[in-house]
């Protein structure tokens, strides 16, 4: 069974110990929990650390006061990416955002060393508007700010992972 072609979900389990999509989650949430979001011109918020007088002075500054969601239009964590259409599908979640009223306010989330860079923008929409955005871009997760501090927001059926881990 073990080294079979194809294997079931299961057979994976026993052979390896640990479960492939435990361990696997725990890698997308690691990553997304080490964001570093770029304010252009402004400043860079690490999700790394809790939010403190320095980074609420920042998201004041970007014109966020109170909760607001970072969302994302490119392809979800693995998926091929074609920048020419991930940049349209951006213009798209800007427009998405304005009928709601409220400004698409641009950032750069990227990974700590710069090596993942993704164009997103912070919107002071509830919730679960910003959960059927992110859905809508097929997206696996957005970024929550409850006025406190940030969580991942899922969209599937996976309980919110507040940030930074482990605080």
């Amino acid at each position: 069974m073990c080294g079979a072609k194809f294997m079931t979900h299961t057979d994976v389990e026993r052979c390896v110990g640990t479960s492939y999509v435990e361990r696997t989650m725990e890698t997308i949430v690691t990553t997304y929990a080490n964001t570093v979001f770029d304010f252009d011109g402004l400043g860079t918020l690490d999700l790394r650390a809790p939010v403190g007088e320095r980074e609420r002075t920042l998201l004041a500054a970007a014109g966020l006061h109170g909760p607001f969601a970072v969302l994302s239009a490119w392809p979800a964590f693995g998926a091929q990416r074609d920048e020419a259409r991930a940049a349209l599908l951006t213009h798209r979640l800007r427009g998405l955002i304005g009928l709601h009223g409220v400004p698409a306010i641009p950032l750069l989330a990227r990974s700590p060393d710069g090596a993942h860079r993704e164009p997103s923008v912070a919107a002071a929409v509830d919730a679960d508007t910003a959960l059927a955005i992110a859905r809508f871009f097929a997206q696996d997760a957005l970024f929550w700010f409850d006025g406190q501090r940030f969580s991942i927001r899922w969209t599937a059926a996976r309980l919110t992972t507040d940030l930074p881990l482990g605080h």
